[in-house]
């Protein structure tokens, strides 16, 4: 999917989009990319506010713990920015940007709870994909299998065009029914869905590990029964959720 693409099937959504937060910043985004370049759309305030970690002192401390890890040169490779969307780099480190060092990081602390590898996967569902950068980052890291992306439409079709670019592409669903993942992934997303998105995020989907996180408590007992919270000590009171 290129630029024109993108602004086409923008142009044919046709959403009623409900009066919420993530409902105005489908509005937002539908109207930059109808009527701007998409050039840097890694700076428009609705994707830069709410799903990039800029150049902030949580994303040094997760730069810094990436850096010092057995296998930098693995985490290394994966957090090359490539100039496309024109994201924020980091001063400490100019090749990269503190949202791919973020995913990066969360992909470490899993792998580092769980003692298994994101290559080794078949698949993998993420709740919530953002612009698609974990998805980048987990093909980057050797993973190979089904990804599926559960979001809303304005925001698939932002993560269709970003990893377009990179040569990718993904399987876009708008709820859980049926699915099967080795791992499920939920960074902030659960537990900022209303009642009845979460029971259709969810419902019928089968997950035999998890990488979840969330401000305070989950509140997902299916979840929080199987799994291991730990501490997200730079983001303090934000914690994760293994298995």
């Amino acid at each position: 999917m290129n630029a024109a693409e993108l602004k086409q099937a923008m142009s044919e959504l046709h959403l009623t989009v409900p009066d919420s937060f993530w409902g105005w910043r489908q509005i937002e985004l539908i109207g930059h990319i109808l009527t701007e370049p998409v050039d840097n759309f890694l700076q428009w305030p609705e994707v830069a506010g709410t799903m990039f970690l800029g150049d902030c002192e949580a994303s040094r401390f997760e730069f810094e713990a990436l850096s010092t890890a057995p296998d930098w040169e693995f985490w290394r490779g994966l957090i090359q920015e490539s100039g496309f969307g024109g994201a924020q780099r980091l001063s400490c480190a100019d090749y990269t940007s503190g949202n791919l060092v973020h995913q990066a990081y969360h992909l470490m602390r899993w792998q580092n709870a769980t003692g298994r590898a994101v290559s080794d996967l078949t698949s993998i569902v993420e709740i919530g994909g953002g612009y698609g950068a974990l998805a980048l980052l987990a093909r980057r890291a050797g993973f190979t299998g089904r990804y599926t992306i559960i979001d809303l439409p304005t925001f698939s079709l932002l993560q269709r065009y970003y990893l377009a670019y990179f040569g990718l592409d993904a399987d876009w669903q708008t709820a859980g029914a049926g699915l099967d993942a080795d791992l499920l992934v939920g960074l902030w997303s659960l537990s900022e869905m209303n009642m009845t998105d979460r029971f259709n995020a969810l419902q019928d989907l089968t997950a035999r590990g998890y990488l979840v996180a969330a401000c305070g408590d989950l509140g997902i007992p299916s979840i929080e029964f199987v799994t291991e919270r730990q501490p997200i000590e730079q983001l303090y009171p934000n914690w994760y959720w293994f298995a």
